[in-house]
């Protein structure tokens, strides 16, 4: 899986394109159309896995693949097989990602879920501060997610702050 994994995470989607837009605009077969759709859905099915084997050596073929597609179902996925790696050197690149999506819920989500499978002091600290400062509900919701998957006693210590700031306020 994993040598085989790592070459097919490195194919170019794009290179697929151009051979299903020419069948469709010639009237061409469909079928070829749902056989491209089908190899790029199980180069994301691969890309899953490989995070799910830990495979580091795909970390930098995930890494640029997230930041070449467009499709935000597939960046959320490959966000979040980066956090299974764990694949540090991605962490800067998805918190810009968190930080400028705020009107993506879900790929806000797919992302902190991801930074919070890496699960290094350095991005604990950082959501933190997300979850502390930052002006989005959706950003301070994704940051309190994945400081539950950290789940160690630093990270777990600000959400339980929140929740008694939230009874006090309840309260009054």
């Amino acid at each position: 899986l994993r040598v085989i994994g790592r070459d097919a995470v490195v194919a170019r989607e794009r290179d697929l394109e151009p051979a299903a837009e020419r069948s469709a605009v010639d009237g061409g077969d469909d079928r070829l159309v749902r056989l491209l759709e089908a190899i790029k859905l199980a180069l994301h099915l691969l890309r899953e896995a490989l995070g799910l084997a830990r495979d580091q050596g795909a970390g930098r073929a995930i890494y640029r693949a997230l930041k070449e597609k467009r499709d935000l179902s597939l960046r959320g996925y490959l966000a979040v097989s980066l956090g299974m790696i764990p694949y540090e050197p991605a962490a800067g690149y998805l918190f810009k990602v968190l930080d400028n999506s705020h009107q993506l819920p879900l790929l806000q989500q797919q992302t902190a879920v991801g930074l919070g499978l890496m699960g290094s002091r350095q991005v604990a600290n950082r959501l933190v501060r997300s979850l502390n400062d930052d002006a989005s509900a959706y950003v301070q919701a994704s940051a309190a997610q994945a400081l539950g998957f950290i789940g160690d006693r630093d990270s777990i210590a600000p959400l339980v702050a929140i929740l008694g700031n939230a009874r006090a306020k309840a309260l009054t």
